[in-house]
């Protein structure tokens, strides 16, 4: 692995564990400083789904569709990989300032 690989690594752990405690703004800002990094879709999923927790619908919109316009390969299963069937199934489209991820 190399050390852009392992300080993207340790960026996500770090927004994970903010998300957690409950420090929603700041791990908010974080996936943006992620994204610019390296801007997957998985990365812009879940953006949009913070940014849907926080009722910021313009931007949960707009990452969400970052993340189902991507052309990068997907191979996971996971509810929240832009690609999976799971999420293909779950997502929906901004419309009347609603959200954007709705997962059961």
């Amino acid at each position: 692995m190399s050390s852009d690989e392992k300080s993207l690594k340790s960026a996500i752990e770090e927004v994970v564990a903010l998300e957690e405690a409950g420090n929603l703004e700041e791990s908010l800002c974080k996936w943006k400083e992620i994204r610019a990094v390296k801007d997957t879709p998985n990365a812009a999923l879940r953006h949009g789904c913070l940014a849907r927790e926080l009722k910021k619908w313009d931007e949960a919109e707009l990452a969400g569709l970052q993340a189902c316009n991507s052309t990068e390969p997907h191979h996971s299963t996971h509810d929240r990989d832009a690609m999976s069937p799971l999420f293909v199934r779950r997502v929906g489209c901004v419309r009347n300032r609603r959200c954007l991820c709705a997962f059961q």
